[in-house]
């Protein structure tokens, strides 16, 4: 519901600045004339629009989820993934919309976007006291977005009103949103660039669970054909509790994490490129047994990924694929992947050492590649199902220092493996190469059983 929210103040500021042109003795009326025709256009994306008063600076909207296929059609072009029935959960669900104009010298058009209903399906509900709790903050205009586009219709800022709220149910809860902000360009009626700042999130349930994330920073460059994500996170932490011994079970820490994402469109194909570093990740298990992770680095990439038959995968779970008739649907699919030439590969996933049981020693680095054969056969799954273990082809590389290696080689699982499974000595590590390819497994060349 959240991520629905999010887009719709996103919709709703793209819709509020889409077709302008700069003005001024009637920017006002022109503006005017251009939102109206925008929230036309929203109806007819399944969204119920309503006008409750107006001003000669002011009006108020709300804009209720009304139409599910409608809702569900749109929000695929946009890129958000939606069944029908997840549609249908939202139906009801109203925001309220203030608009100001020329609210100040340098500002065109002020918005305030409040979350005024839940989905009717959670409206009806009044025993259930985080509902109860979630329906005061809406009453009280706690679940607020404001947004500003200047005069030049060349820039626009805003922010999520910080939420520090309690819930009280079985067990307590506590969520604070604080310094939620954004800014972007405007530029011959698209945004060609986005900037948001987050002081901190925390989600907390007493005596279970506890997630941070702290100080994040991303900057969006987007056109028609390519986007492009540049984030810095500087902490993320996340702890599991045993609430019967009251003690931290699990214990879960990342610093200074950095990335960046690019995706380019072409011919309904997607190509992706994605870069990750952390400086440092810490876990601790329920044991007590800790591990330090120092330069973590993932480079990534996928090459010709059909879109469209992405999203349809995606709508299957494990327990559709486990079923033969969702099995026989996914065939098309899965061909239509296939014949599109999809590669997937991790160039580069290392850390640079470890340390473990208080020891610093050496890490590990690994690479791995994987393309679906365009030339498999279809016709024989129809009949063995298990052919279909032939179409990829995979080639991975694992190197190990010999200190890792040794470590790892203590537990008896390991053990076992290394008996049926040995590596190759190469310039003092331990080296894995794994080939699977035609529904066959060579280990550093050699057919493993």
């Amino acid at each position: 519901m959240k991520k629905v929210g999010l887009g719709l103040v996103a919709l709703v500021a793209a819709s509020s600045i889409y077709y302008l042109t700069i003005g001024s003795t009637q920017i006002t009326q022109k503006m005017k004339t251009e939102i109206n025709q925008e929230l036309q256009n929203l109806q007819e994306m399944g969204l119920k629009v309503e006008k409750n008063a107006t001003q000669e600076h002011k009006e108020r909207y709300f804009i209720t989820f009304a139409e599910p296929k409608k809702i569900q059609t749109y929000l695929a072009s946009q890129g958000e993934s939606l069944s029908l029935e997840e549609a249908r959960t939202l139906v009801g669900m109203r925001f309220k919309l203030d608009l100001t104009y020329l609210p100040s010298t340098t500002d065109a058009l002020a918005m305030d976007i409040y979350l005024d209903a839940l989905p009717d399906t959670l409206e009806k509900s009044n025993s259930n006291p985080v509902l109860q709790t979630i329906k005061t903050m809406i009453h009280n205009g706690d679940i607020m977005s404001h947004i500003t586009i200047n005069k030049l219709l060349s820039h626009f800022d805003g922010y999520i009103k910080d939420i520090h709220q309690r819930f009280k149910n079985e067990e307590e809860a506590y969520l604070r949103l604080e310094g939620l902000t954004f800014n972007g360009d405007i530029q011959e009626e698209q945004i060609p660039k986005v900037q948001q700042e987050l002081k901190i999130f925390n989600y907390e349930i007493k005596n279970i669970l506890n997630i941070t994330l702290a100080n994040m920073h991303s900057d969006i460059q987007q056109s028609q054909e390519k986007m492009q994500i540049k984030y810095t996170i500087q902490e993320i932490n996340a702890s599991i509790q045993d609430a019967e011994k009251n003690s931290e079970s699990i214990y879960l820490s990342l610093k200074k994490i950095t990335g960046e994402s690019t995706d380019i469109k072409h011919n309904g194909l997607l190509d992706n490129m994605g870069h990750i570093k952390i400086d440092t990740l810490y876990f601790k298990d329920p044991q007590q047994e800790e591990i330090r992770l120092h330069n973590i680095v993932l480079d990534s990439s996928t090459k010709n990924l059909d879109q469209e038959a992405f999203q349809q995968l995606q709508a299957y779970n494990q327990t559709d694929f486990l079923q033969q008739h969702s099995f026989k649907e996914m065939i098309p699919i899965i061909q239509k992947l296939t014949q599109q030439g999809l590669e997937i590969e991790i160039s580069n996933l290392s850390t640079q050492d470890l340390t473990l049981q208080g020891e610093k020693i050496q890490g590990f680095n690994l690479s791995a590649k994987l393309k679906l054969d365009p030339n498999f056969p279809w016709k024989t799954i129809q009949n063995d199902p298990l052919q279909l273990t032939k179409l990829p082809n995979i080639h991975a590389n694992i190197n190990l220092s010999d200190e890792l290696f040794n470590f790892v080689a203590q537990t008896p699982e390991t053990m076992m493996l290394l008996l049926m499974a040995q590596p190759v000595d190469k310039n003092g590590t331990k080296v894995y190469d794994i080939e699977f390819s035609k529904g066959k497994l060579k280990l550093n060349g050699r057919p493993f059983m």
